[in-house]
């Protein structure tokens, strides 16, 4: 994401708290545009809506003078039209507006220090962030429903007319596995609010696991894990024996994601789980130093940063992102 632009969408209320975040963003090396950059004499709307056009990336910071605020509410779903990726961050504990409910959010009303350090993260990985399109494509879809009362009536009489198809012409078959197709999605949502209300990186794993890389929901939960992983340090994989410490849980080879318990090489991004205690350690002037207490138990997640083989040795040690 370095080289990526970031809009900062806020209500001047809160100039003071986006500030200090925003000087946080700039010092990790990410690039961000607020209307301070806006030039004396400018057109104020034209100047806001190509910052827009050309950011990667919109944060809207959400407090009650924020929802209160019509350029907030003109900026983030400008910001929608255009299918840009939207993340909206809780200044205060407030209603998030209709249009951002689909969207991951990070809490600054508590451990703000965390909550920025799990921001950074987020905005530098590329598959740390959602895109808004399930709300643009609802936004557009009520829009064009809206424009007329014919489409609005022929798309009533598809719908019968595919509803009478299926019950006289394809049987119960087709109903039966309408029904059961149903029932996953309905078991797979269930499943998914009680792992999002637990928010541990075990039960976003175990979701994955249960429900596999087609779900969708697969996305957040592999997110959702990588923002507990925030410390780092080093790992050995494989031995000179060529005993491996960990498998690959999911990875991602060929355009697609995989869930297996795999031991091939990894690559960056993957996600780790170990099958034996581990010790972490740090490089001091080219040695592996053992860091203080810092163990990856079994059954640990952690995420490769970093594969480093060394010529004539077997043994292959990683940089991990891992949490404690």
């Amino acid at each position: 994401m370095s080289n990526q632009t970031i809009f900062i969408s806020y209500a001047h209320a809160n100039s003071e708290e986006v500030l200090e975040i925003i000087k946080k963003l700039t010092d990790a090396g990410i690039s961000v545009w607020y209307d301070a950059f806006i030039k004396p004499g400018s057109d104020w709307d034209e100047s806001i809506e190509n910052a827009i056009k050309n950011a990667d990336v919109v944060l809207v910071f959400l407090s009650k003078a924020a929802n209160d605020s019509k350029n907030v509410k003109q900026e983030y779903s400008f910001a929608i039209d255009q299918q840009k990726t939207i993340i909206p961050i809780f200044l205060e504990l407030v209603e998030a507006p209709f249009r951002l409910r689909l969207n991951q959010s990070f809490y600054f009303t508590e451990n703000k220090n965390l909550a920025v350090q799990n921001l950074i993260l987020r905005l530098q990985s590329p598959d740390g962030i959602y895109k808004a399109k399930q709300a643009s494509a609802l936004s557009k879809f009520v829009t064009k429903a809206k424009e007329s009362v014919r489409y609005v009536v022929g798309v009533l009489v598809l719908f019968l007319v595919v509803v009478i198809y299926i019950v006289f012409f394809t049987g119960n078959t087709t109903a039966d596995d309408s029904t059961q197709t149903t029932t996953q999605e309905s078991t797979a949502d269930n499943d998914w609010q009680t792992v999002t209300s637990e928010d541990t990186e075990a039960a976003y794993y175990e979701y994955i696991i249960n429900h596999g890389v087609s779900d969708e929901h697969f996305e957040a939960a592999l997110d959702s894990i990588n923002l507990f992983l925030t410390y780092e340090g080093y790992v050995e994989y494989r031995n000179q024996n060529d005993e491996f410490s960990f498998y690959r849980a999911v990875f991602f080879e060929d355009n697609q994601y995989f869930v297996s318990e795999d031991y091939k090489k990894p690559e960056v991004g993957d996600l780790l789980v170990a099958n034996k205690s581990k010790n972490v350690y740090n490089i001091v002037d080219g040695q592996y130093v053992t860091l203080h207490d810092e163990i990856i138990s079994i059954d640990q997640i952690v995420r490769v940063v970093e594969v480093l083989k060394y010529e004539d040795s077997a043994a292959l040690w990683l940089k991990v992102a891992y949490s404690k």
